[in-house]
Order: C-alpha cells, then structure tokens, then sequence
C-alpha cells in the first residue's frame, strides 16, 4: 500500500511538472550576467548599484536603475533574468530571508514579489523554484500557481 502512495505522488509530481512547462513555454526567460555593476539585455542596460566586490561582485547594493525607472530593494543577488514582455527577475536577500520580484520596465511597477523565504532561488526551464516552492510563468510572464515540492521529491 506504502509504495502505491509513493507511485501515485510521483505520477502527481511529474504531471504538475508538465502542466509547469506547458505553461513556462509561453513566456521566455533569459538568465543575465552582471558586468561590473550592471547587466545588459539587448539594448536594456540596468544599473545594480555599487557591488560587494569590484572584481568578482556575487551581490549589489541598488537601487536597480533603468532608464526613468529606479527600484529600491533589499540587496540584490543572482540570477537576474529578463522575460520575453521585458519584465526583470529580480532576488533579493536580507539576511537570510530572500525575496523575488518582477519588475515591469515599461511602467516602472513592481508587477508581482514573492513572500520571504529562506533557501536557493533558480531559474529552470522557465520555472521559478523559490526554496521548495515553484512557479510557473503565465503567457504575460506573471507567475502564477504556487506549488510545494512533495517531501518524498526534495
């Protein structure tokens, strides 16, 4: 009976995932690597702020400054990405608690931002893992649909 319900939580678990990348099919994510103190995206240029170290930065102090859009946050860390609607994927961390925002740069709004979490953050086929929890992205690259690893998987 133990391993029917184990079965049965992978058939869950790998069905969600397809429905997941379905989804995350209909906005693209690019991960960005930072220069210095900016990253650059096609002709989008994003100032970070100063960084942590000048020769091998792995944080930024902000604000993150786009052209007329500035956005104060805690210290901004990486992956950094860019979707296909021009929104940036930003993580963010005080002490141990991360933060993940979308950053619409046609408005200069802060589209959507995560709860506070504690673990990695990452980018996998356009899926957004935040700690345990995933997200996929919608057509207008929103997240949408929170979902919990099931403990049997991590």
């Amino acid at each position: 009976m133990k391993s029917r319900s184990v079965a049965v939580l992978v058939l869950i678990a790998f069905a969600t995932t397809l429905a997941f990348a379905n989804a995350a099919e209909n906005c693209g994510v690019q991960i960005l690597k930072p220069y210095g103190s900016s990253v650059q995206a096609g002709d989008i240029t994003a100032d970070l702020g100063p960084a942590d170290d000048s020769k091998q930065a792995s944080a930024w102090l902000g604000p993150i400054t786009v052209g007329a859009c500035s956005f104060d946050l805690d210290i901004i860390e990486e992956p950094l990405a860019i979707t296909s609607r021009g929104q940036l994927i930003v993580s963010t961390y005080s002490g141990s608690q991360r933060t993940v925002s979308l950053l619409n740069l046609a408005t200069c709004e802060t589209t959507w931002q995560s709860a506070t979490f504690e673990g990695r953050f990452e980018i996998r086929s356009g899926i957004l893992h935040l700690g345990t929890s995933r997200y996929a992205l919608d057509e207008r690259c929103r997240p949408i649909k929170r979902m919990s690893t099931p403990s049997i998987l991590r």
